[in-house]
């Protein structure tokens, strides 16, 4: 059933009047006639302009919903920035697992990550690169955008016709590491543009990228030499109602408009259509475009107003009835409820009369059929069923004019129903005269918007930033009384559950673990939260020892109890780190990024303390620092922080240094001097060992040009790690081989644990590549470690240095002396020559030297030293007399 207005017809003086001035006015009715015609074109225009631009909004708020909705995907936890990018945006990947509904629901073809080189590995592991397209450049730049017309960029559907792209930044703190891209099918832009429909000039809606492809469009026109079919230039449908010349001058005006987001307009003269076009925001040049219809009621209006004004002009002169007059107003005033109801028909209003105590009446059909009425009922009682944020409505103080209410009414079949409500006109009475829209499709999708962005849509427990926001209202309002904890729950085996079982049996793993946590946490009155990467935290407002370690050990026991998946049975480790408020605000008040920080370094430290660590201020610290230690060694190299010092290595058989040893030197700006014992550990921990080990060849092989011209070699330390790499043979022996460096110029060492744990093979073959290339092979610190001579005798190194631990005190030591002894001839029965370190006595020079070890290192000789020092060193050595003397 549809809205009717009843008309009305008064008979008063004015309409005597009006009858007895139409003979004055007819010698003036033609001037005035196309007076009104101008102004009645001016206020079209105007009505037009803010049509489009109404649609615009429209468009522009579904693109910028889809915009916001990506760009809330993206948000990484303050933890994360202080980790690699590649690690980050991998985990955004694995995220996006989750969001594979999301993806459905919004027609996408793709949801996929490319890092800042525009690099994408998809699902299917399928690789490919959209470096090339300005929508990632421009959101490589930090501003999320649209992309023109494509074909898809991953390769799979170019027989599908066009593409168009959604690109917003992925941040990592300030930077931007990479872009999340969602790529739509073309077929479905035209949900831009659904329910959007200019009716009253007939408009074709045309939505087109920044070189004029359509993109989507509202409908056909109704010539017959015209048809959309997208994509296509959209100047080849305007043939028909535009010459060349005016297409020619409206792409040049449209290109001008660019970036601005005013209506502009523009009419044919041949044909009369009327143009108007806005640029959208945020859409790299998206344009909305409306062509008039020739047939529109607007165009319609303006032929019948000027046919019958010039025949009431015509009849007023002939006739001077009153019954012309009469005719002309029952028609204007049928032609005017005409239009009203189609308009209410078309954008969904209900015209109702509202009163205080909340009974409706004068409603049509539809109305009562939205509540779930029967189409029959004319009156309905709102009840207190109706709230708003839990405050009762009705009754209501008697209404006003321009009032609005927004209400939740629940149909008789539980349906929750949202109406706006504006109040047009209200009688003394309080009586309003309102009309009412059906806004249930927005509240379900500002719903939907708040789930996305507040809830996790695998475990339904709040999310990461549900945790931040109740976080930081805690420690806002808290006191220095105050006590509570946070758990924070890590599961150790995601990553092996995945491989084992699939990722399908990890999510339901996920979700019967959230269901755990969220069990356990009500019952000690907590609130559970789930993180990213499928870990948890529990907050808790208490600070009592003896209750957190009950409530640990119960989470541990809650979590280690098996169940079953699939078939499977699955029995989970999880980590627990725990800390307090308390311990936090010794110094100060924590903020929300401290917490998180925290936490993962409990989380953590857990994993190395059998699954539980309650992590002191203290502890945080020493690990803050080991923190920030490493991210200054990952500067080093380029700030020239990093400098080589070299230790001689007398060589007794011919009174000379034969060679030295290069020993790798820090003096951090913030940190001071560090020890290699401290600084080189944590390069092999987090990968840097390489870098610093090609920093290390190469400037051995630039000092080593200089050196090998006084005969002396040197030798320089390699890890463990650098040996596992696949190329380290190949990149040393290319290196060594094109410096043009004498043979046995430069010497490799390498310690026991390098050829130990089933690698010799491996290390061998490395090995023999290297000492192809002219390179010595030592064995350095022999006796520390496995001291196996298989594997020397596996390894043919030339060189075996024995560790200072058996050098210290040798001279008084007989067991030292034995073992010496036995080590060095054993190395001679090999081929080896032993180099013995640590001296720093003449009495353990001379036992080492008696024993038959004739190549010496320690502080006896010389301290490490720089390049520098390490010349004038070796321009005044003369012996080891020399020694003596000084």
């Amino acid at each position: 059933m549809k809205n009717k207005i009843k008309p009305r017809f008064f008979l008063t003086r004015t309409f005597v009047l009006l009858i007895i001035m139409l003979l004055l006015s007819s010698c003036l009715g033609i001037m005035l006639l196309l007076r009104t015609r101008d102004l009645y074109k001016e206020q079209d225009d105007a009505q037009t302009d803010s049509a489009v631009s109404l649609a615009a909004n429209i468009v522009s708020e579904r693109i910028n919903t889809r915009i916001q909705m990506l760009s809330s995907i993206t948000r990484i936890h303050s933890g994360a920035a202080t980790r690699e990018p590649r690690r980050v945006l991998a985990e955004l990947k694995e995220r996006l697992m989750y969001y594979a509904k999301t993806k459905n629901d919004m027609n996408y073809r793709h949801l996929f990550v490319a890092d800042a080189d525009g690099e994408v590995t998809n699902s299917e592991d399928c690789s490919y690169n959209i470096g090339d397209y300005d929508f990632f450049r421009q959101a490589l730049r930090g501003s999320a955008t649209t992309s023109s017309v494509i074909s898809d960029p991953a390769g799979n559907h170019r027989h599908c016709g066009g593409f168009i792209a959604i690109c917003v930044p992925v941040h990592m703190g300030a930077e931007v590491i990479g872009t999340l891209s969602a790529v739509m099918d073309l077929r479905y832009a035209a949900l831009f543009l659904k329910d959007i429909n200019i009716r009253y000039n007939g408009a074709v809606l045309f939505l087109v990228d920044g070189e004029n492809t359509v993109i989507a469009n509202s409908g056909v026109f109704r010539d017959l030499n015209m048809y959309v079919s997208a994509p296509t230039n959209v100047f080849k449908f305007m043939g028909g109602i535009l010459s060349e010349q005016e297409r020619g001058e409206l792409a040049i005006q449209m290109a001008s408009a660019a970036g601005d987001s005013s209506v502009y307009d523009y009419a044919s003269k041949s044909t009369g259509r009327f143009i108007s076009y806005v640029t959208l925001p945020n859409t790299n040049n998206w344009k909305l475009i409306a062509v008039s219809s020739s047939d529109s009621i607007r165009n319609s209006q303006q032929k019948l107003m000027m046919t019958l004004g010039t025949a009431f002009v015509v009849l007023a002169l002939l006739l001077m009835t009153i019954i012309l007059f009469v005719y002309f107003y029952a028609w204007r005033s049928s032609r005017l409820q005409h239009i009203s109801n189609a308009m209410l028909n078309a954008t969904g209003l209900h015209l109702l009369t509202l009163h205080p105590s909340g009974l409706a009446e004068d409603f049509d059909g539809r109305f009562a059929e939205l509540l779930g009425l029967p189409p029959q009922t004319r009156s309905f009682s709102f009840d207190e069923e109706v709230s708003t944020k839990g405050r009762k409505i009705f009754p209501h103080v008697p209404f006003k004019g321009g009032e609005s209410l927004r209400l939740c009414c629940t149909a008789p079949d539980g349906r929750n129903i949202y109406l706006l409500i504006q109040i047009a006109e209200a009688a003394p009475s309080g009586i309003g005269q309102a009309v009412a829209l059906d806004v249930t499709a927005d509240e379900n999708l500002q719903r939907r918007e708040r789930e996305l962005a507040y809830v996790n849509q695998l475990t339904h427990l709040p999310n990461v930033e549900s945790f931040s926001i109740m976080l930081k209202d805690k420690i806002a309002a808290a006191g220095a009384d105050y006590g509570a904890a946070c758990f924070f729950i890590g599961l150790d085996e995601k990553d092996h559950i995945s491989e084992v079982f699939g990722r399908i049996v990890l999510q339901k793993v996920l979700i019967k673990t959230a269901s755990l946590v969220a069990e356990a946490a009500r019952e000690f009155g907590g609130e559970a939260y789930s993180l990213d990467y499928g870990d948890f935290v529990i907050y808790c407002e208490e600070d009592d020892s003896r209750l957190l370690h009950s409530i640990v050990e119960k989470l541990r026991h809650t979590l280690r109890a098996p169940f079953k998946i699939e078939n499977h049975v699955i029995e989970i480790a999880s980590s627990i780190g725990v800390i307090t408020y308390q311990e936090y605000i010794k110094n100060n008040t924590p903020t929300v990024d401290e917490v998180f920080r925290n936490g993962i370094v409990a989380m953590n430290l857990a994993r190395e303390n059998d699954g539980i660590f309650v992590l002191d201020r203290d502890t945080y610290d020493s690990v803050l620092h080991n923190i920030e230690l490493e991210h200054e060694l990952l500067h080093a190299i380029k700030n020239g922080e990093l400098a080589l010092h070299y230790q001689p290595i007398y060589d007794a058989t011919t009174d000379r240094i034969g060679a030295v040893e290069a020993l790798a030197r820090w003096n951090s700006p913030l940190f001071g001097a560090v020890p290699p014992d401290v600084f080189i550990p944590i390069a092999e921990k987090n990968g840097f060992i390489n870098t610093l080990g090609d920093w290390v060849l190469d400037s051995c092989i630039e000092f080593a040009r200089t050196l090998s011209k006084m005969d002396v070699c040197i030798e320089f330390n390699v890890s463990a790690i650098q040996l596992l790499q696949i190329d380290f043979a190949e990149k040393f022996a290319s290196r060594v081989k094109n410096s043009g460096l004498p043979p046995h110029a430069l010497g490799l060492e390498i310690t026991e644990s390098s050829i130990a744990f089933g690698r010799e093979r491996s290390t061998r073959e490395k090995l023999e590549a290297v000492r192809g290339a002219g390179m010595s092979i030592y064995i350095d610190d022999f006796g520390t470690g496995y001291s196996s001579f298989t594997y020397l005798k596996d390894m043919e190194a030339e060189w075996l240095k024995i560790d200072k631990s058996f050098i210290h005190g040798i001279d008084s030591s007989k067991d030292k002396r034995e073992i010496f002894k036995a080590i060095t001839a054993v190395a001679q029965t090999m081929g080896m020559k032993t180099i013995a370190e640590g001296v720093e006595s003449r009495e353990e020079l001379e036992t080492v030297l008696e024993l038959g070890c004739l190549y010496i290192q320690g502080y006896l000789i010389a301290k490490p030293m720089s390049d520098e020092a390490l010349l004038r060193f070796l321009a005044d050595f003369s012996g080891l007399e020399s020694l003596k003397d000084a």
